[in-house]
């Protein structure tokens, strides 16, 4: 296989799916102006706007084409502690938790398993693995948080109100004089009810933190997706409700402290949710340019010297498939079909 394309799983394009409490709405990554079904609109989902974040043209190439990565081990750890997290807040037994720090953190790292959970995703099963990629030291680094915060919290909000919760919301942006209909959707990893009595969401990240102001607004922009879809859906207990606080754990630390989970918290940003609108603007424009026919070049890449330098490498796993990053590394059954 062609190095630039190791780690690709397929290409599917993508589908019209069902959106939740609609009869005749469906929406998909795909959608252009020229669909004929004005019942399918542009679907949306925090994931898909962070990439066309940080790069307009992988946007492109992952969700309109449908190029598909393999999981890698990034992938599947976070997965697995993802889902770890959300049975240790479904099933703890808080009463058992002890009086002193040292109790609480032995109670709650006796709820860290020791492989993965069995579950079923796109109709397969998914068997119980062994953690092998060191899931459960990023579940102890979590622990020693929320041993932490169990201390010095009121007990009847430490349990989250949301938590991996799927949200959906249909909204109506104004793009260039013209109305859009979006199908706003993603999972808030928690929300918890602050003391005194607001909304917090609150993002699980396994990777490094990295203390820039490039991460920090990339970060707030991620949460102000979540506060304004939870705000304007239909399908939740706290659908409507306005966020006051959100942050966010990276548990595999930050340069000053790598052995330990780093954890940020601030009131909700307005700029930040005015700014993540502008990109979602953005995003809409370049798809009311879009024909429909695997053409992306409304889709940019950033400036080619920066972008080889700053994205592409090492970053970006899709550019085998990228007419920006190099023609001749296109698949043979698009070549022809994009235009540089």
């Amino acid at each position: 296989m062609d190095p630039m394309r190791s780690g690709i799983k397929g290409i599917k394009a993508p589908r019209p799916m069902s959106i939740p409490y609609q009869d005749k709405l469906m929406s998909t990554y795909g959608w252009h102006p020229s669909i004929p079904d004005e019942n399918l609109i542009l679907r949306v989902s925090k994931s898909s706007l962070s990439t066309f974040q940080f790069c307009e043209q992988q946007y492109f190439i992952k969700y309109i084409l449908g190029v598909k990565e393999e999981q890698n081990d990034d992938m599947l750890r976070g997965t697995n502690v993802h889902d770890a997290i959300e049975d240790f807040y479904d099933i703890v037994d808080l009463d058992r938790a002890g009086n002193d720090i040292q109790s609480v953190r032995d109670h709650f790292y006796s709820y860290i398993p020791l492989q993965s959970k069995e579950k079923e995703w796109g109709g397969e099963v998914i068997e119980s693995q062994p953690f092998e990629l060191g899931e459960r030291t990023h579940l102890q680094r979590m622990m020693d948080l929320e041993s932490v915060r169990f201390m010095h919290s009121d007990k009847e909000h430490f349990l989250p109100v949301i938590n991996e919760d799927s949200i959906d919301a249909i909204i109506d942006l104004e793009v260039d004089g013209q109305i859009v209909f979006i199908h706003l959707t993603g999972i808030i990893d928690r929300g918890f009810m602050a003391d005194d009595g607001r909304l917090h969401l609150h993002e699980l990240k396994t990777g490094k933190w990295k203390d820039s102001e490039f991460k920090l607004k990339s970060m707030q922009k991620e949460m102000a997706f979540y506060v304004y879809m939870l705000k304007h859906s239909k399908n939740h207990k706290y659908s409507g409700m306005t966020a006051a606080y959100w942050g966010w754990d990276h548990t595999k630390g930050d340069s000053n402290n790598p052995e330990a989970a780093y954890r940020f918290a601030e009131p909700v940003r307005t700029d930040a949710i005015q700014d993540m609108l502008l990109e979602l603007q953005s995003l809409v424009r370049m798809h009311l340019r879009y024909k429909g026919d695997n053409a992306g070049a409304m889709f940019p890449r950033k400036a080619d010297g920066w972008a080889t330098d700053n994205l592409c490498e090492p970053w970006c796993r899709v550019k085998g498939f990228c007419p920006k990053y190099g023609r001749v590394l296109m698949p043979a059954d698009m070549k022809g079909e994009i235009i540089v």
